[in-house]
């Protein structure tokens, strides 16, 4: 599970590296949360790449409330079995939401220890994620994405047993077109981050509240 993750790059480097035009007013944020707005990467039927912002917690088209979404901020790849899981938003339900770490959390005794995960060399990560459009009894919609998890490397494994999908750079403009392909040809470019480019570290536990967005989140325990 991908509970909480954050998204750190600046507005010029969030463009060079998606290719999407970022306004100045995106900022860096340690702390996202379920029900959070965060920022994702779509692509219209034009083919042009846009960086939207949307509800984390997916929200079926069938639900009659927008709460259901915190019990769907994660898709477990291994049940996207079939077309349908594909097309759920103007024909394109895939969009890259981009990050920088997550964590993950870690039973000991009584309390839950949170851990970071990041990249060794500060690189971005292009988590795999899949949109929906949820409308009110009032007819207003409402865009929503849960993040696709995969079983965890070796490095996860012994704190936790799932941890994002990811999508490499070379396979953003499958994974983000309109084109319909199969569902095997999608989940095929659907990775997890080799354990030898990662770094993981135990955090402070002001991550558990999700309005505390602060660089302290991501504060190294080893230094202190």
């Amino acid at each position: 599970m991908c509970g909480r993750f954050t998204s750190l790059l600046l507005p010029e480097l969030l463009s060079a590296t998606f290719g999407v035009a970022v306004p100045q007013s995106c900022k860096p944020r340690y702390n996202i949360a379920p029900t959070h707005q965060i920022p994702i990467i779509r692509e219209d039927k034009d083919g042009v790449r846009r960086l939207s912002f949307v509800r984390w917690g997916q929200a079926p088209s069938w639900a009659n409330d927008l709460g259901i979404g915190t019990n769907l901020i994660n898709t477990a790849a291994e049940t996207l079995t079939g077309e349908s899981d594909w097309n759920c938003l103007s024909d394109n339900c895939r969009c890259i939401i981009p990050a920088n770490g997550f964590y993950i959390w870690q039973n000991d005794g009584d309390k839950k220890q949170p851990w970071y995960v990041t990249r060794k060399d500060g690189a971005h990560m292009a988590f795999a994620g899949l949109l929906n459009r949820w409308k009110t009894p009032g007819g207003k919609e409402i865009d929503t994405c849960t993040i696709i998890t995969m079983a965890a490397n070796g490095l996860i494994r012994p704190i936790h047993d799932r941890m994002p999908a990811t999508i490499a750079a070379e396979d953003f403009s499958l994974w983000l077109s309109a084109t319909r392909f199969s569902a095997t040809k999608y989940r095929a470019v659907l990775k997890t981050e080799p354990s030898d480019t990662l770094d993981i570290y135990s955090v402070g536990s002001q991550v558990n509240q999700p309005a505390f967005d602060t660089s302290a989140c991501i504060r190294d325990f080893r230094t202190h």
